[in-house]
């Protein structure tokens, strides 16, 4: 994988398909810190909380109305002041099959910031959408979540089927109505640009801002 400074993050771009997934747990691209810097192990006990850990699903099934939706998650509680301070947890929601969906996300750059980060998600099908909700939602104190005060404030991208049943990972979580649904989902034109050179082998989808 790729590992990326979060720090050095200006901007990230995908276009993003995905069909026949509406009974199925599945997130085709999300960012997190680079292992194991997921938990928050300072205290007693580690705390896993995808709201504290910096991890964003860009695009994730959720159920909604008993079918699962497409929409950015943030983890649960994110947008409470103790947490993220003025995000905005505005997560438009899409049908989770025949979509060809957008997703742009920014990073503010500017000195002293702590790495608030503007993104959404639009419908491609679907002329005039896209303006509306390219900043819909806002993540903020990126720089201060768990990834980066606890570790190195290293990221990676990931794309996943996780597929989960009810009961798997304990309560919560958008688990799949179905293990034989034939999901597909597909990640393209990804680019990421850095304020810095990336790292070696980070591929073509990485370019200097």
């Amino acid at each position: 994988s790729c590992d990326f400074p979060l720090k050095e993050l200006v901007s990230i771009e995908a276009d993003i398909a995905i069909d026949d997934c509406d009974e199925t747990w599945v997130a085709p691209l999300w960012i997190t810190p680079t292992p194991p810097n997921w938990c928050d192990n300072r205290g007693s006990a580690p705390i896993c909380n995808q709201g504290a850990s910096g991890e964003i699903d860009f695009v994730e099934t959720c159920m909604n109305g008993g079918k699962n939706t497409v929409a950015t998650s943030l983890g649960e509680n994110t947008c409470a002041p103790n947490q993220h301070g003025d995000s905005i947890c505005f997560q438009q929601q899409y049908p989770a099959t025949g979509m060809q969906l957008h997703y742009t996300l920014t990073v503010d750059q500017t000195l002293g910031s702590s790495g608030k980060a503007t993104m959404g998600v639009c419908d491609q099908t679907s002329k005039g959408t896209c303006e509306e909700y390219v900043s819909s939602t806002t993540y903020s104190d990126w720089y201060n979540t768990v990834g980066c005060v606890q570790g190195e404030c290293k990221f990676q991208l990931r794309s996943d089927i996780w597929a989960a049943v009810p009961g798997k990972y304990g309560p919560g979580g958008c688990p799949s109505k179905s293990t034989a649904q034939s999901c597909t989902v597909s990640a393209r034109n990804i680019k990421v640009k850095l304020s810095k050179t990336p790292p070696d082998g980070c591929g073509a989808m990485f370019e200097r801002a």
